[in-house]
């Protein structure tokens, strides 16, 4: 699917969704734009590591999507798994670059069905991991 601004997602981006869908094989998945800037391409993956090092991997003045896996135990002691998709459009970056960012999310947000939860950031206090993961399990953790 094209997003509006005419960018597509690279076939590659659906094959890293699936495998972090159905296989659990990667912890996350960056996506950037590529150099022609009329595809969303994978900029890096990851097969462990934690949410520090994929807040690390964000660039300062750049805009990128990500995939994260969360494994987080409930009130009850039960484990959960959610994907959850990141807009990072950080205060950095130009306008033309958030706005690219912005407008080309529908290309690799439809892409990843499984992912339920969407959090958008501009800078590192909005990647703060207590925060999303009491939006992802709706305050629902231990």
């Amino acid at each position: 699917m094209a997003s509006t601004s005419g960018v597509k997602a690279d076939d590659s981006c659906l094959e890293i969704a699936k495998a972090m869908q159905l296989n659990n094989k990667y912890k996350y998945v960056i996506f950037k734009k590529s150099d022609d800037t009329k595809t969303i391409v994978i900029d890096k993956t990851s097969e462990g590591g934690t949410w520090a090092d994929f807040c690390s991997a964000l660039p300062e003045d750049e805009g990128r999507y990500g995939v994260f896996d969360f494994i987080y135990k409930t009130v009850t002691g039960a484990d959960r798994q959610k994907l959850v998709f990141i807009l990072w459009s950080p205060n950095n970056a130009s306008a033309k670059e958030k706005m690219w960012y912005t407008t080309s999310k529908p290309a690799i947000r439809s892409k990843l069905q499984a992912v339920k939860t969407d959090v958008q950031a501009t800078d590192a206090e909005e990647l703060d991991e207590d925060d999303i993961l009491d939006k992802i399990s709706k305050g629902r953790t231990n």
